[in-house]
Protein backbone atom coordinates (compact mmCIF):
# COMPACT_ATOMS: atom_id res chain seq x y z
CA UNK A 1 0.00 0.00 0.00
CA UNK A 2 1.17 3.49 -0.85
CA UNK A 3 2.25 5.59 2.15
CA UNK A 4 -0.20 8.15 3.52
CA UNK A 5 1.72 11.24 2.35
CA UNK A 6 1.70 10.03 -1.26
CA UNK A 7 -1.99 9.14 -1.05
CA UNK A 8 -2.60 12.63 0.36
CA UNK A 9 -0.76 14.19 -2.58
CA UNK A 10 -2.95 12.24 -5.03
CA UNK A 11 -6.12 13.11 -3.06
CA UNK A 12 -5.20 16.80 -3.18
CA UNK A 13 -5.10 17.00 -6.99
CA UNK A 14 -7.85 18.84 -8.84
CA UNK A 15 -10.14 16.41 -10.66
CA UNK A 16 -13.20 16.52 -12.84
CA UNK A 17 -16.10 14.11 -12.74
CA UNK A 18 -17.99 14.05 -16.02
CA UNK A 19 -21.67 13.14 -16.06
CA UNK A 20 -24.00 12.63 -18.99
CA UNK A 21 -27.66 11.57 -18.81
CA UNK A 22 -26.73 7.90 -18.48
CA UNK A 23 -23.39 7.63 -16.70
CA UNK A 24 -20.42 9.31 -15.06
CA UNK A 25 -16.63 9.10 -15.05
CA UNK A 26 -13.88 10.47 -12.84
CA UNK A 27 -10.84 11.62 -14.84
CA UNK A 28 -7.59 10.50 -13.22
CA UNK A 29 -4.07 10.14 -14.52
CA UNK A 30 -2.85 6.67 -15.38
CA UNK A 31 0.20 7.55 -13.30
CA UNK A 32 -1.98 7.93 -10.17
CA UNK A 33 -3.82 4.67 -10.87
CA UNK A 34 -0.47 2.91 -11.12
CA UNK A 35 0.99 4.64 -8.05
CA UNK A 36 -1.99 3.50 -5.98
CA UNK A 37 -1.40 -0.08 -7.11
CA UNK A 38 -4.85 -0.52 -8.63
CA UNK A 39 -4.03 -0.65 -12.35
CA UNK A 40 -4.83 -4.37 -12.52
CA UNK A 41 -8.11 -3.87 -10.60
CA UNK A 42 -9.64 -1.33 -12.99
CA UNK A 43 -12.22 -2.90 -15.28
CA UNK A 44 -12.91 -2.49 -18.97
CA UNK A 45 -15.97 -0.43 -18.00
CA UNK A 46 -13.59 2.46 -17.47
CA UNK A 47 -12.22 4.27 -20.49
CA UNK A 48 -8.81 5.59 -21.45
CA UNK A 49 -7.55 8.37 -23.66
CA UNK A 50 -3.84 9.00 -23.74
CA UNK A 51 -2.44 9.19 -20.24
CA UNK A 52 -5.83 9.57 -18.54
CA UNK A 53 -8.27 6.97 -17.29
CA UNK A 54 -11.97 7.83 -16.99
CA UNK A 55 -13.05 5.68 -14.06
CA UNK A 56 -16.64 4.55 -14.33
CA UNK A 57 -18.66 5.80 -11.40
CA UNK A 58 -20.18 2.55 -10.12
CA UNK A 59 -17.24 0.23 -9.51
CA UNK A 60 -13.86 1.65 -10.49
CA UNK A 61 -14.34 4.96 -8.69
CA UNK A 62 -14.90 2.96 -5.51
CA UNK A 63 -11.64 1.09 -6.11
CA UNK A 64 -9.87 4.45 -6.53
CA UNK A 65 -11.50 6.00 -3.44
CA UNK A 66 -10.63 3.02 -1.24
CA UNK A 67 -7.03 3.07 -2.51
CA UNK A 68 -6.82 6.77 -1.58
CA UNK A 69 -8.22 5.91 1.86
CA UNK A 70 -5.76 3.02 2.19
CA UNK A 71 -8.60 0.66 3.11
CA UNK A 72 -10.26 -2.42 1.65
CA UNK A 73 -13.86 -1.53 2.41
CA UNK A 74 -16.09 1.43 3.24
CA UNK A 75 -16.70 0.39 6.85
CA UNK A 76 -12.98 0.49 7.59
CA UNK A 77 -12.58 3.78 5.68
CA UNK A 78 -15.46 5.52 7.48
CA UNK A 79 -14.14 4.50 10.90
CA UNK A 80 -10.63 5.83 10.28
CA UNK A 81 -9.97 9.58 10.78
CA UNK A 82 -7.01 9.63 8.36
CA UNK A 83 -9.01 7.83 5.66
CA UNK A 84 -11.94 10.21 6.18
CA UNK A 85 -9.58 13.18 5.85
CA UNK A 86 -8.17 11.87 2.55
CA UNK A 87 -11.63 11.15 1.14
CA UNK A 88 -12.72 14.63 2.20
CA UNK A 89 -9.78 16.15 0.33
CA UNK A 90 -10.70 14.13 -2.73
CA UNK A 91 -14.31 15.38 -2.60
CA UNK A 92 -13.22 19.00 -2.09
CA UNK A 93 -10.88 18.87 -5.09
CA UNK A 94 -13.36 17.27 -7.49
CA UNK A 95 -15.71 19.34 -9.61
CA UNK A 96 -18.53 17.90 -11.70
CA UNK A 97 -19.34 18.78 -15.28
CA UNK A 98 -22.78 17.64 -16.35
CA UNK A 99 -23.79 17.34 -19.99
CA UNK A 100 -27.37 17.18 -21.25
CA UNK A 101 -26.40 14.79 -24.05
CA UNK A 102 -24.19 11.75 -24.52
CA UNK A 103 -20.56 12.48 -23.61
CA UNK A 104 -17.70 12.09 -26.08
CA UNK A 105 -15.99 10.09 -23.32
CA UNK A 106 -18.18 7.16 -24.40
CA UNK A 107 -16.14 7.00 -27.63
CA UNK A 108 -12.82 6.52 -25.81
CA UNK A 109 -11.10 3.13 -25.74
CA UNK A 110 -11.91 0.70 -22.94
CA UNK A 111 -9.24 0.59 -20.28
CA UNK A 112 -6.90 -2.37 -20.56
CA UNK A 113 -4.13 -3.10 -18.10
CA UNK A 114 -0.66 -3.21 -19.66
CA UNK A 115 2.40 -4.69 -17.97
CA UNK A 116 5.60 -2.62 -17.98
CA UNK A 117 6.92 -4.76 -20.85
CA UNK A 118 3.72 -4.22 -22.86
CA UNK A 119 3.94 -0.46 -22.24
CA UNK A 120 7.41 -0.38 -23.78
CA UNK A 121 6.13 -2.32 -26.79
CA UNK A 122 3.07 -0.06 -27.17
CA UNK A 123 5.19 3.11 -26.97
CA UNK A 124 7.51 1.68 -29.64
CA UNK A 125 4.49 1.07 -31.88
CA UNK A 126 3.26 4.62 -31.19
CA UNK A 127 6.70 6.06 -32.01
CA UNK A 128 6.92 4.04 -35.22
CA UNK A 129 3.43 5.12 -36.25
CA UNK A 130 4.42 8.78 -35.85
CA UNK A 131 7.32 8.31 -38.28
CA UNK A 132 5.60 6.18 -40.93
CA UNK A 133 4.39 9.16 -42.90
CA UNK A 134 3.44 12.78 -42.63
CA UNK A 135 0.12 12.50 -40.80
CA UNK A 136 -2.40 15.33 -40.54
CA UNK A 137 -2.94 17.03 -37.17
CA UNK A 138 -6.03 14.96 -36.26
CA UNK A 139 -4.30 11.66 -37.02
CA UNK A 140 -1.25 12.69 -34.98
CA UNK A 141 -3.59 13.40 -32.06
CA UNK A 142 -5.33 10.04 -32.56
CA UNK A 143 -1.98 8.23 -32.52
CA UNK A 144 -0.90 10.06 -29.36
CA UNK A 145 -4.15 9.12 -27.60
CA UNK A 146 -4.61 5.62 -29.02
CA UNK A 147 -5.42 2.77 -26.70
CA UNK A 148 -3.85 -0.65 -26.58
CA UNK A 149 -6.37 -2.18 -28.99
CA UNK A 150 -5.78 0.46 -31.68
CA UNK A 151 -2.01 0.30 -31.34
CA UNK A 152 -1.99 -3.49 -31.70
CA UNK A 153 -4.29 -3.22 -34.73
CA UNK A 154 -1.95 -0.70 -36.38
CA UNK A 155 1.02 -2.95 -35.60
CA UNK A 156 -0.59 -5.72 -37.66
CA UNK A 157 -1.98 -3.45 -40.38
CA UNK A 158 1.29 -1.59 -41.00
CA UNK A 159 3.43 -4.65 -40.36
CA UNK A 160 5.43 -2.91 -37.64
Amino acid sequence: MLEATKREKIAGKKRIKYDDPGHGWLKVSLKDVEALGIAEKITGCSLQRGKFVYLEEDCDCTTFFLAIAGKDDWTAAEGDPEASKLLGMLRENTTTQTADRSSKIRSYASYEFSSPEEKIQLEAIRDTMMTLKSWNKKTVNDIKNAGKKDLLYWKEYYNI
